[in-house]
């Protein structure tokens, strides 16, 4: 049984734009990082030369943590870089690994489905109660977009792997 081609170009569309998404979050959090270190050396600066700090420092780096980590979680996905320990894969077939891994995405993409909606429930509280950080003042409700973001990409890579039965 030959697939639809018109489904088949759908799909590709589809893998075409998760591969995007998630490659440009991951440039994102490569930015945030970026600014993580400009901001704590204009600090160390600041400190050593002129003997003043920046006021907000720290938070802004925990701030600036979020999307960081958040945003490369599609891309890490995708590209199967997290950390793995194969104790168990040496001594099982091919098939059975194959049949594991699938197992696993499905888990993760169940995982991460709670986690969104957690998530946007703790979001929308955050914005009903106005809730800001300590030093800065910023609104909690933006520290929750990234790591949403970056959580419903990672969910859509994982979507595309149980569907496409591709891991790479």
């Amino acid at each position: 049984m030959t697939a639809d081609p018109a489904q088949k170009a759908r799909s590709a569309f589809v893998a075409l734009w998760v591969v995007r998404l998630s490659t440009f979050a991951a440039w994102g959090g490569g930015l945030a990082t970026l600014l993580m270190v400009a901001v704590t050396l204009a600090d160390v600066v600041g400190r050593s030369v002129f003997n003043h700090s920046m006021r907000g420092v720290y938070e802004m780096t925990q701030v600036l943590l979020v999307p960081a980590v958040f945003a490369g979680l599609g891309e890490a996905t995708r590209r199967n870089a997290q950390v793995v320990v194969d104790l168990i894969d040496v001594v099982l077939t091919s098939r059975t690994v194959a049949i594991l891994a699938r197992i696993a995405d499905a888990a993760t993409l169940l995982v991460i489905g709670v986690l969104v909606w957690m998530g946007v429930n703790e979001a929308r509280q955050a914005a009903r109660f106005g809730d800001v950080t300590a030093d800065l003042r910023l609104s909690v409700l933006w520290l929750w977009v990234p790591l949403l973001t970056g959580l419903a990409i990672c969910g859509a890579v994982v979507a595309l792997r149980l569907v496409t039965g591709n891991r790479r």
